[in-house]
């Protein structure tokens, strides 16, 4: 686990000093390419749930005993990844949007957490998780949880 993570956080790196340069960079091991629709394969849909479900874990954790250190940690690890995921799959509109709710929800986690403000560092992390069900239930109808 910590060596995938480690891996994207590396490719993370990577691309945003290339980025800085305004040069382009062929990664040697490329991310999935996408089709037209903007669909990702199942490989590294389960990849990308994975590490989220991780970092949301981590940050559970951290609420319950007020770390609030860890729960920034968490959050901006879980703030990379979105970014470079929002990049992969950055063709599909319904997607960018929840990602952006994702963003707003874990940008309130991150201040929340500096502030030291429990109640507000929770609210922030339903909202977070809330968006993550949201998500799934409009890109993973199959495998969403059914409404009441």
């Amino acid at each position: 686990m910590k060596r995938k993570l480690a891996i994207v956080l590396l490719l993370l790196v990577s691309s945003t000093s290339s980025l800085a340069q305004d040069k382009p960079e062929v990664p040697s091991n490329p991310a999935p390419k996408l089709p037209d629709d903007g669909k990702v394969d199942q490989r590294t849909e389960d990849f990308w749930m994975e590490q989220k479900l991780e970092l949301s874990k981590a940050i559970l954790q951290s609420l319950t005993t007020s770390d609030f250190e860890g729960m920034r940690k968490s959050a901006r690890q879980m703030q990379k990844l979105s970014k470079f995921e929002g990049f992969v799959r950055r063709r599909n509109a319904v997607y960018r949007e929840q990602l952006q709710l994702f963003k707003n929800a874990n940008s309130s986690l991150l201040q929340s957490a500096q502030d030291k403000h429990l109640e507000n560092s929770l609210k922030a992390f339903h909202q977070l998780t809330s968006s993550c069900v949201r998500c799934h239930k409009l890109l993973l109808p199959d495998v969403a949880p059914k409404a009441d």
